[in-house]
């Protein structure tokens, strides 16, 4: 897929979709790594959102986009985590106005009670991770672990003048292992419940919702805790472990798994698109192979 891709018009495309919105206030709340997130603000409507793909090619716009608007009314239907609906879609431009999901990323707060917060996530993964996954189709299934880790290794080479040796080794150490064994029980899985894409209300600091399910999968539930550890740290992880309290003796050290290739992607990312984040990122990486790597 080939991305950026900008210079849509925004106005034009949004009467399209609905043309009670025509000139309302459209402004930018931020980007993705496919898709940019605009505001629509209609007097007397309540808010919101237009997400406008980046790919290019229309094919891949159409099938990201199509992709998702199943998700979303398949999550909303089987569950009652809050997350968008879509109102409309234009699937050639890759775009759906959604409904607005309530509150700010975690990310944008200091956590008073880390754990407690974890806690939230394990009983909403409690009610995600029922949904009958089997009734999704094949362009729901993970890919496989160990495409990833080849895939993973020529990404890291690709970039790796740019990570200081020591952790070289460390990365390519943790490539050579083998992945983890798959679990009997397969789930929808949100694939990306970090900082970003779990909302909470500022004040009180409780889940209002999740957003972005562009990465959603049906796999490994151990997917979904793998960036509570990586973003909010062990308190967080233990709090949604404690409340998932499924039968599972190896979701822990899986999650751990997860998070050091969420790490190891994101980290590659970052460097080839030169993002100010990545000494973060790289620090974060640090910290979760330090507890997982040598697991």
């Amino acid at each position: 897929m080939s991305l950026p891709r900008r210079g849509v018009d925004l106005a034009a495309l949004l009467a399209r979709m609905d043309p009670t919105l025509a000139g309302v206030a459209i402004s930018e709340i931020g980007e993705g790594w496919d898709n940019h997130a605009y505001a629509v603000d209609a007097p007397g409507r309540p808010q919101l959102v237009l997400r406008v793909s980046k790919l290019l090619d229309v094919e891949d716009r159409r099938e990201v986009a199509g992709r998702d608007r199943v998700t979303l009314a398949f999550i909303r239907r089987h569950t009652a985590v809050a997350t968008n609906a879509v109102v409309a879609c234009d699937l050639d431009e890759g775009a759906l106005l959604l409904t607005h999901v309530p509150g700010v990323p975690v990310g944008e707060v200091e956590l008073r009670d880390p754990r407690g917060f974890g806690t939230e996530i394990g009983r909403m993964l409690v009610d995600l991770h029922a949904a009958p996954a089997g009734d999704l189709g094949p362009e729901w299934v993970a890919v496989d672990p160990e495409g990833w880790l080849r895939h993973t290794a020529d990404e890291l080479d690709r970039v790796g003048d740019r990570i200081p040796v020591a952790d070289r080794a460390a990365f390519a150490a943790f490539l050579a292992r083998p992945a983890p064994a798959a679990p009997g029980r397969k789930v929808l899985c949100h694939n990306d419940l970090g900082e970003d894409h779990l909302l909470v209300d500022p004040r009180t600091q409780r889940l209002t919702g999740i957003i972005d399910v562009s990465d959603a999968v049906v796999g490994d539930p151990a997917r979904d805790f793998a960036l509570l550890l990586l973003d909010l740290g062990e308190e967080t992880l233990a709090g949604a472990l404690a409340a998932y309290g499924q039968e599972d003796p190896g979701l822990a050290a899986r999650a751990g798994w997860f998070a050091v290739r969420a790490g190891l992607a994101g980290l590659a990312w970052r460097l080839r698109a030169e993002q100010s984040d990545a000494t973060a990122a790289l620090e974060r990486l640090r910290r979760v192979l330090g507890r997982c790597g040598s697991a």
